[in-house]
């Protein structure tokens, strides 16, 4: 459990805002493909509806595997929906 919040904290998004009057920050999430444009909207529908979104790039493919291991059954997700995010979010992830 403490290791699962270090990680969170550690590979939060990069937030910015658009006014200091704001109160919502926005997050920034890499850009897709055409090919994964899918994966990115069921990403953005499903993970956002609970928290903030965590960029693809925050993470490497390690991460995100290990995320989605812990997050798909929370969301109750499909396995069809999950691969499919799982294909933007590799496609996006930190290299290395």
């Amino acid at each position: 459990m403490v290791i699962s919040a270090i990680l969170l904290a550690a590979c939060s998004a990069k937030v910015t805002s658009t006014s200091k009057t704001e109160s919502k920050p926005t997050v920034i999430v890499a850009p897709a493909n055409n090919e994964f444009a899918h994966g990115k909207q069921l990403y953005e529908a499903n993970c956002a509806s609970c928290h903030r979104l965590i960029a693809p790039g925050a993470l490497t493919e390690g991460g995100w595997k290990w995320m989605m291991l812990s997050m798909a059954p929370k969301a109750k997700i499909e396995k069809s929906t999950e691969d499919e995010i799982m294909k933007y979010l590799l496609a996006n992830c930190a290299k290395g």
